[in-house]
């Protein structure tokens, strides 16, 4: 009898209880400070006004993150903060599995570090990052039997329980740790966690076993029972689950291509041109600099994005920021996710000297390249544009001009020139002397010529002005001027007259 009592005390010492159910510990979670409230110095009068603020508790969590993180990078600050997290319940949608003795078992894979997801909803990886993982169980083993008669039966005594991790990428063991490195060269990245638990439960099985304790020449007055041990086993549970996320690999290329519209021609010109960067993913900004001139285009912020309520784990989002930088050489620009256009003007000539601008793009990670060596500057000729135009004609009056394209004294030919007159646009081409007329009717005094970049020829304009005269004005004038003529005669002829006398 004492020794079937200190084998059940020794299966209640081994027995374990599950804490909590996982609807129940997940509704324990402060959805404001997620599952790592003591990342949170909520002593810090500013946390304090956040927390008292009359928003939800997702905007709470929010703007505490932002206090935290202050001006810290942002993707080592949600690594930081996500090894920091615990996770002793399942997160919200994680399915958990029972087997005979091993109860609410789970497995989740977390999240990929770094981790980004753009404005389209990719989410991107580098090809080298890590894993991070989380996993737990309990087991529960049925009722023993007291083995104080008449409770006799099973006795059931935990021998062991383990659980075994497995971490994969795309189907390549990485290792058994909840956080593991990882390292691929892919398009695609498929992250897997495996959980094995298993479980040894040892049977003692008891037996009611009666005799006659007290008898009598009558016969047996008393019967004694008690629990008898029969004999034993070992029995087994095993449960096999698994967790994946998927992202796409953030494979950077990019290929930047610069185009001189115009180098300078002599001290007092300025160079312009446009930058074309074609990129296989997105980018966050891009500098382009020549001597000590630079800019930059920001395509793309980064802000924080919050998964797995109410845990609230962190990774990162893109948002469009489409900006450059202030008091800036650029005059225009376009972002899409693999092409950034910059069109710049007004480099000064003596920043113009190097074969090379300087690039450098800093990708959607926060990682910088450095693509100077593959934009070189390669000037078009300057060519010499000259407009002729009569200096006087009268209004309505029909009249041509003439535009000349040449370079060192030789004229170019079948080059396109754009004539702009009394708010029209005129188009020829150059004949084998460089030279194109243009027929016109005299309404303005304006007249200027623009021949365009071609991938050969810089651009080039000219502007001139013209006297556009009304006819009844000068007939006007000449009679005045013939007036004064005579007028003239008759003053000096009257003088000379009275200088005889």
């Amino acid at each position: 009898m004492r020794n079937a009592s200190l084998n059940f005390l020794f299966a209640l010492l081994l027995l374990v209880i599950i804490p909590c159910q996982a609807d129940s510990c997940l509704g324990n979670i402060n959805a404001t400070l997620g599952a790592n409230p003591s990342f949170f110095k909520m002593s810090n009068p500013a946390n304090q006004g956040i927390s008292n603020m009359n928003i939800s508790a997702a905007e709470k969590f929010y703007l505490l993150v932002h206090s935290a993180f202050s001006e810290a990078p942002l993707l080592p600050s949600i690594m930081n903060y996500n090894l920091l997290m615990s996770f002793s319940c399942p997160p919200n949608g994680t399915q958990s599995m029972d087997g005979k003795y091993i109860h609410n078992a789970w497995v989740r894979a977390i999240t990929v570090m770094p981790s980004v997801t753009d404005g389209d909803g990719n989410r991107w990886a580098l090809p080298n990052g890590e894993v991070l993982a989380a996993h737990n169980y309990s087991v529960q083993l049925p009722r023993s039997a007291t083995n104080v008669y008449p409770d006799c039966g099973v006795v059931y005594t935990l021998l062991n329980s383990s659980a075994h991790l497995s971490v994969y990428a795309n189907g390549n063991y990485l290792g058994d740790s909840d956080l593991t490195r990882y390292g691929i060269n892919s398009t695609n990245l498929n992250a897997t966690a495996q959980l094995s638990v298993s479980a040894s439960v040892r049977r003692d099985y008891y037996e009611s076993y009666c005799y006659c304790c007290k008898s009598s020449k009558e016969g047996c007055e008393e019967t004694c029972c008690y629990c008898k041990f029969s004999s034993s086993d070992v029995d087994t549970d095993q449960v096999n689950l698994r967790s994946s996320i998927d992202r796409k690999v953030y494979n950077f290329e990019a290929v930047p291509n610069i185009t001189m519209r115009q180098c300078p021609n002599g001290s007092t010109s300025a160079a312009s041109g446009n930058l074309s960067l074609n990129t296989s993913v997105p980018v966050q900004a891009v500098s382009i600099s020549f001597g000590e001139a630079s800019s930059t285009v920001y395509a793309y912020g980064l802000d924080i994005l919050t998964i797995l309520e109410p845990h609230n784990a962190l990774e990162a989002r893109s948002f469009d920021l489409c900006s450059h930088s202030p008091q800036t050489f650029i005059s225009g620009y376009s972002i899409s996710p693999n092409l950034i256009l910059v069109n710049f003007t007004g480099i000064p000539p003596e920043y113009v000297k190097s074969p090379y601008a300087g690039i450098i793009v800093v990708d959607l990670f926060g990682i910088r390249h450095n693509l100077t060596s593959r934009a070189y500057i390669l000037c078009p000729i300057n060519p010499q544009i000259k407009l002729t135009i009569p200096w006087l004609v009268e209004n309505g009056s029909n009249f041509q001009v003439f535009v000349t394209l040449s370079k060192d004294g030789r004229g170019i030919p079948n080059k396109k020139v754009n004539l702009y007159y009394s708010g029209e646009e005129f188009t020829g081409a150059t004949n084998s002397a460089g030279e194109v007329g243009f027929n016109l009717k005299a309404n303005q005094s304006i007249v200027k010529a623009e021949s365009d970049y071609d991938g050969k020829y810089a651009e080039a304009s000219a502007v001139d002005i013209l006297v556009v005269y009304e006819q009844s004005i000068i007939t006007y004038f000449l009679s005045l001027l013939a007036l004064l003529f005579i007028l003239a005669l008759s003053y000096i002829a009257v003088r000379l007259v009275g200088g005889g006398l």
